[in-house]
Formats: structure tokens, sequence, C-alpha cells
């Protein structure tokens, strides 16, 4: 995010001796930045505005779910495959 800014307000507040930075966006949240924000996964916590970093949240506890979701079904459908060796 250094060498190329998400928007031209970007401006660096902190950078920390762990390598992450704290930056701050003079941005609309909308739902085009929301998924940006969601491409870099893990790599990027969102601290304000409030409402909007409840919405990725939101977005990420719905994604789990349905992971979780699909797990299981996966597994229930394990215990009909028999498996057999060579």
């Amino acid at each position: 995010m250094l060498t190329k800014p998400l928007h031209n307000s970007q401006r660096l507040i902190k950078q920390n001796e762990d390598g992450s930075i704290i930056i701050h966006l003079f941005v609309i949240p909308n739902y085009e930045l929301a998924r940006i924000f969601l491409g870099f996964g893990n790599g990027l916590e969102m601290t304000r505005p409030e409402y909007f970093r409840n919405q990725i949240k939101s977005v990420i506890q719905k994604s789990l779910e349905r992971y979780a979701q699909n797990t299981l079904q996966c597994l229930s459908q394990l215990k009909y495959i028999k498996y057999n060796k060579g």
C-alpha cells in the first residue's frame, strides 16, 4: 500500500516495527471499496468507521458460516463413500 496507494487521499499515519502500517483514507465507503478491502484477506484490518467495519465483519462471518456448512455436508457425504484398497 505504500508503493501503490489505494486512493489519492491515502496518508501514512504510522509504520510499525513489525512492518505493518496504519493509513488514513478519505473516501465514501461503498460496495466496491468493501470488495477491495476484502481482497486483502487477513492482511488488512479496518478500524473506522465502525459501521463499515461491521459490514466487512458481517461478510467475513457469513463466509465462514458457508464454509463450515459445506465442510459438514462434505463430511456427512464421506460416510457413504467406501474405500477399497488396491
